[in-house]
């Protein structure tokens, strides 16, 4: 008979804490859905150096062969592109619009990828722009902590972020 008892105790004791956990679990999925619908800060993934930062040292050779080194980094946008990325190909006419309207020597584009996969985005970027090919982790990336695509910041003439932003139509607007 005691041990009955005592098995009923335990399991007692076991459907609290069951109890005790599922209204747990069942407040965090409220939490959740408040902040899914716009009740709490959506934070959105860092893709870029931001705002008041400054660039690293790089130094590195454009398309038409002219080096840029990060001294000779004037006030202009800096934006990155890869031909991997569907949110590039969708942003890609929009960004050439906008650019056209800046100086080329002002907007310096950065394509990562290999030269063949490449060629197609540095012909459309080319009038608009200075434009870099280099790997993954290139010295433009590197300088500038690229982890997304696409990204883009407006620079001032020390290379310190005036704006960042991944909406490319955005920071051309300013």
């Amino acid at each position: 008979m005691n041990y009955v008892i005592a098995a009923c105790a335990l399991l007692g004791a076991l459907v609290l804490l069951n109890l005790a956990l599922t209204f747990g679990v069942i407040r965090r999925l409220r939490e959740h859905e408040e902040k899914l619908a716009g009740g709490g800060q959506v934070v959105r993934p860092r893709l870029v150096i931001e705002t008041g930062e400054s660039a690293g040292d790089f130094s590195s050779t454009d398309v038409d062969g002219i080096t840029l080194a990060r001294k000779d980094l004037g006030p202009g946008l800096v934006s990155f592109f890869t031909p991997s990325c569907t949110a590039c190909e969708e942003r890609l006419p929009v960004f050439v619009r906008e650019a056209a309207r800046e100086p080329r020597e002002r907007v310096v584009v950065v394509v990562v990828g290999g030269e063949s996969e490449t060629a197609d985005l540095v012909r459309q970027l080319t009038p608009v722009a200075r434009v870099f090919v280099e790997a993954v982790n290139g010295p433009l990336s590197k300088a500038f902590q690229v982890t997304g695509f696409p990204a883009a910041v407006r620079v001032d003439g020390n290379g310190v972020v005036v704006e960042s932003d991944q909406e490319l139509a955005l920071a051309l607007a300013s």
